[in-house]
């Protein structure tokens, strides 16, 4: 098949890939592997675009499959006539927009670009509805919101200190959610939200938000680089109204 040819007539994805198993597959060696491969066509995945940052999508879409079946340039092949492609075991679709999301990590600060809800229903973090999530997860140490998500946005106070909290391989990083959630209740603190900000090879940190009651203001400006303070002030902690200061700078519609 010639590349005028694939770039042209528009051919389907299935088409393309049974023309292709005239070939040895890239990697799949055992008798019965066409039929692996009729299987991935009959069940081929497809996106028209990415939800995960930082990738674009073909003008025909996204297809996803298990690719050792086929043979190692398919992925070319399939490029030139307008798709991209993906691993089936890596890649999943959002339940509500249908666009595509990482499962699988490609590097140690990767975090997830959805939640779960109602435990098995995969939503992106472009369709999550964010004020109903976090109160979904509120007092359970065995959940957490991501670092796209800003609790200050939608009604929460930071309530722990900077890098306070650490579970790791390191000395000293043996932070428990368990045991920091009760000793937070235990002091009063109600409708507590866990956050990831940041992942690494060897570490995590996390941060304890808590709701704020409703007749107490607050800050709808207080982002962690609204006074240029990465969210450590008493704008996240105190829920100060618009104008007042913080151990910043005061915060203006300005800055």
């Amino acid at each position: 098949m010639s590349e005028t040819h694939v770039q042209k007539s528009g051919l389907s994805p299935q088409y393309i890939l049974r023309a292709s198993l005239c070939r040895e597959p890239h990697c799949a060696h055992e008798e019965n592997w066409k039929d692996r491969a009729l299987s991935e066509i009959e069940n081929l995945g497809w996106s028209s675009d990415y939800a995960e940052r930082g990738y674009t999508a073909g003008v025909r879409g996204v297809l996803l499959a298990n690719w050792n079946y086929f043979p190692r340039d398919i992925g070319d092949t399939l490029e030139r006539a307008g798709f991209d492609i993906q691993w089936s075991d890596q890649w999943t679709t959002c339940g509500d927009c249908g666009k595509l999301v990482r499962t699988s990590g490609d590097c140690y600060s990767w975090q997830p670009y959805y939640v779960i809800e109602n435990e098995c229903e995969l939503v992106c973090l472009d369709c999550v509805d964010w004020e109903s999530y976090l109160e979904s997860i509120e007092d359970n140490a065995d959940a957490a919101c991501m670092r796209a998500c800003d609790p200050a946005k939608y009604g929460y106070r930071l309530v722990s200190e900077p890098r306070e909290y650490q579970n790791g391989m390191h000395a000293g990083m043996t932070d428990n959610p368990t045991r920091i959630l009760e000793t937070l209740h235990t002091a009063g603190h109600k409708r507590i939200v866990f956050r990831i900000p940041e992942t690494s090879q060897f570490y995590i940190e996390f941060e304890t938000w808590e709701k704020v009651p409703d007749t107490q203001p607050v800050n709808v400006l207080a982002d962690p680089f609204a006074c240029g303070c990465n969210g450590w002030c008493e704008c996240h902690k105190t829920g100060l109204p618009i104008g007042e200061t913080c151990d910043c700078r005061p915060i203006t519609e300005d800055n």
